[in-house]
């Protein structure tokens, strides 16, 4: 079992390195949730080193998300949502 989750986890890294740079963004990832129905795929950039914006799609569901991440301090950032994935 060890073995098939270490082979899945090596093969994912490739392809959210082949959308990261089939998209031009620099964040790909699935969000999970309370159950499989909350699972998101998740795809953001850095649009300046303290400023990030990522987009979360409901894998079951047309939901979708934005999200907006500010930097003010090493201890002090805003956070804005819009919509829930």
């Amino acid at each position: 079992m060890k073995a098939a989750t270490a082979l899945g986890i090596s093969q994912s890294r490739g392809i959210s390195n082949t959308l990261q740079n089939t998209f031009g963004v620099d964040v790909v990832s699935l969000q999970g949730g309370d159950s499989y129905e909350d699972s998101s795929l998740v795809g953001g950039k850095h649009l300046s080193p303290d400023l990030f914006i990522s987009y979360a799609q409901n894998l079951f569901t047309p939901a979708g998300s934005v999200q907006l991440d500010y930097t003010l301090s090493k201890n002090l950032g805003l956070k804005a949502q819009s919509g829930k994935a």
